[in-house]
């Protein structure tokens, strides 16, 4: 009799084991998909996730997170083109066809070269061209909308012809050229200079707002046409810097939902691969 109470007594914390296992499952299970239906309708940017296949969301997680170097600079580039070639931000696009593994690896380099933050250079990219090679305006070309007056410098030819097309045919080199006059911009204006334009802001742009700022040029922008005062044009800083935020957080919220959902996908089924 004094065993049998002992077993009846040694089932207890057993049994009470087993459901408070199973209650916790069903509790983390809920927790999880609460969490990710939160994230996925958060902001405009995290949809992209959702046009993801389950089997593209594994090899992408085994592309980026599984990289013994961490996350590639390129891929994460990628995904914010990729993003923005079918959705607009901050009211621009990024129409990159079919190379837009290519522009994100062009932009990477041009970054790492002149030191300048790669999703910077995108925003830049898609405010002055949308990232289409073939848009002239004004003596400026290409995806980063060069001046004609910068041949003789950044790798392009002195001879204006051969300058113009390669602004508007190579595509690498015409990112870099705009890359190298962003840093310039930083360099000569970083301590800060005063901006009125149009609508007489009267504010010192300092850092690399000073260079986006020196990009465009300081004066109050007119119509070539009708010589009217075109105030929009004073806006062009608060949008790039905007829609770089919107991409670095496209990016990241993508990257957390997939890598939640991978984590949770294998942790029953290959713990050795985590």
């Amino acid at each position: 009799m004094y065993k049998l109470f002992l077993n009846k007594r040694g089932s207890i914390p057993i049994t009470l084991f087993v459901i408070l296992v199973f209650v916790l499952f069903i509790v983390a299970l809920a927790s999880f998909m609460n969490s990710d239906r939160k994230l996925t309708g958060s902001f405009e940017g995290i949809k992209m996730v959702r046009d993801l296949s389950s089997q593209a969301e594994v090899d992408y997680f085994h592309e980026i997170f599984l990289d013994e170097k961490g996350i590639s600079g390129d891929v994460r580039l990628f995904r914010a083109i990729e993003y923005s070639k079918k959705n607009k931000v901050v009211n621009k696009n990024c129409f990159c066809e079919d190379v837009c593994k290519n522009y994100a690896q062009f932009i990477l380099s041009a970054a790492e070269e002149s030191d300048v933050d790669p999703f910077l250079i995108l925003s830049l990219m898609m405010q002055e061209s949308n990232c289409l090679s073939t848009i002239f305006r004004e003596n400026a070309m290409g995806v980063m909308q060069v001046s004609l007056s910068s041949c003789g410098k950044y790798g392009l030819s002195e001879d204006k012809t051969i300058c113009q097309e390669q602004l508007k045919n190579i595509i690498p080199l015409n990112i870099q050229a705009g890359t190298k006059i962003l840093r310039e911009g930083y360099d000569l204006y970083k301590d800060g200079k005063f901006f009125d334009g149009c609508s007489h802001l009267g504010i010192t742009y300092y850092g690399w707002d000073a260079a986006l700022r020196n990009y465009l040029g300081w004066e109050c922008f007119k119509d070539t046409i009708d010589g009217n005062e075109i105030p929009s044009m004073d806006n062009y800083v608060s949008e790039i810097n905007e829609r770089t935020e919107l991409l670095k957080r496209v990016v990241s919220y993508s990257e957390k939902v997939l890598k939640d959902k991978f984590y949770f996908s294998v942790s029953y089924e290959s713990p050795q691969q985590i």
